[in-house]
């Protein structure tokens, strides 16, 4: 008989992900490849369903896949914050003269990134996420939503790199 090994939850889900992810590939088959970033032990795809869930939207491969177009349309990002929010939260610091924000904590982010979609502007991104519209329907239906973000037509660009083959490469949540 082997040894008993004791594992926390976290742990487990960690593991059965990783399973997962051998099995299905990436993201269950689509050719979204979501980096670890090992901060506060979560990957991207946590911090992004993190997201969906607080706004009432399914946690899908479309969704995420948005998410990660989105984060790398925005390039260099504020500490625990992918989509550049200028959204106040105690404790932040500017990380740009445009106001651009590092938050302190990995959940100040989340709730930055929740707080500014929910402020009236983007409803249409929401409702996109909350129906699961798909990536590239929420990167071109919520034109106007994302010129007011600032990125503009960057998502649907990078969404198409993807549908092309291109692998995403988003810069790091901790920045």
């Amino acid at each position: 008989m082997g040894k008993n090994i004791i594992i926390t939850e976290q742990q487990m889900d960690k593991l059965a992900q990783i399973i997962l992810n051998q099995i299905f590939g990436r993201l269950y088959g689509s050719n979204v490849d979501t980096p670890t970033t090992n901060l506060e032990n979560i990957t991207d795809k946590d911090f992004y369903s993190k997201i969906l869930k607080q706004l009432n939207a399914p946690v899908t491969d479309e969704n995420l896949k948005f998410l990660v177009a989105w984060r790398q349309s925005e390039g260099k990002a504020g500490k625990y914050n992918p989509f550049n929010t200028t959204q106040k939260m105690p404790g932040a610091t500017n990380f740009n003269t445009v106001g651009v924000k590092n938050y302190q904590t990995l959940q100040d982010g989340i709730d930055a990134t929740v707080k500014t979609l929910t402020n009236g502007r983007y409803g249409c991104i929401v409702n996109g996420l909350k129906n699961d519209i798909g990536a590239k329907n929420i990167s071109t239906n919520c034109i106007n939503d994302l010129r007011t973000w600032g990125t503009g037509d960057l998502i649907a660009k990078v969404i198409t790199g993807y549908e092309k083959g291109a692998t995403p490469k988003p810069s790091s949540i901790t920045a």
